[in-house]
């Protein structure tokens, strides 16, 4: 299923990106999102099924667990979009795109956003449809929150966005970050 967000994510991506930079997609998946841009492309996964498609798509891609650390050659580009509230270590797999992106490269960093209203009511009546085996979502993140987390593994926020809906609702949040 596509995620009704990427045309917005999309848009923002395309204004900060380096065109025609190869692009680093950390949980790439099948490729989906990641084969909307043009430009030579690898994608980092865990499972080998997943790859297999990302790979049809044209996406140069590596099988790695992102719970531990991993070391690519420095990219300019590199997406990590809803991938670290499935890690049981992300702030490992931040630091090790923080250490795959080129000075002054961009890293683009998305994850969903559940204001204390929305996860007061999944709690209470959705916990197990949110948590269960089929999402695999095992943590939420608060914009301070993953404000820290990017600090600590060593990048500069340039930007924060906030998609869908409107406050206190939104959907998710993205980061631009760089690496001075």
């Amino acid at each position: 299923m596509q995620d009704p967000l990427w045309p917005e994510k999309e848009n923002i991506i395309r204004k900060w990106y380096f065109q025609g930079e190869p692009i680093l997609d950390v949980g790439c998946n099948e490729g989906k999102f990641t084969s909307r841009f043009e430009e030579l492309k690898f994608g980092i996964d865990n499972d080998s099924k997943v790859l297999k498609t990302a790979k049809k798509k044209g996406i140069k891609v590596f099988k790695k667990d992102l719970n531990k650390p991993f070391a690519l050659k420095k990219f300019r580009n590199i997406f990590c979009l809803e991938i670290l509230e499935h890690l049981v270590n992300p702030d490992v797999c931040l630091k090790s795109c923080y250490e795959s992106l080129d000075n002054g490269g961009r890293f683009f960093v998305s994850v969903p956003y559940l204001g204390v209203a929305k996860r007061t009511i999944i709690a209470l009546f959705f916990f197990d449809k949110f948590y269960g085996h089929k999402t695999k979502h095992i943590r939420f993140y608060s914009p301070n929150y993953m404000r820290n987390m990017l600090r600590q593994a060593g990048f500069k926020i340039m930007k924060k966005y906030k998609l869908g809906r409107f406050f206190p609702v939104y959907f998710d949040i993205l980061f631009v970050c760089t690496k001075d």
